[in-house]
């Protein structure tokens, strides 16, 4: 199985990963304001495995101000 996916979760080389990872300026995909609560979604290109074993390639957080 592959760990490393491009934006679109497609399967890509660790060099292709890195290269996007830390060129890529655009990681951060959204940012939204819910009240006082900050959530934020960036992309990681890594396989952060699901419960149902579906990569997770992005991740969202929520940061209370």
């Amino acid at each position: 199985m592959n760990d490393f996916f491009d934006f679109d979760g497609d399967p890509i080389t660790y060099e292709e990963w890195m290269r996007l990872f830390f060129v890529t300026h655009d990681r951060h995909v959204a940012n939204d304001l819910v009240g006082d609560i900050n959530i934020s979604t960036v992309w990681m290109g890594i396989n952060l495995p699901a419960h149902d074993g579906t990569p997770l390639i992005y991740e969202t957080n929520d940061l209370r101000r």
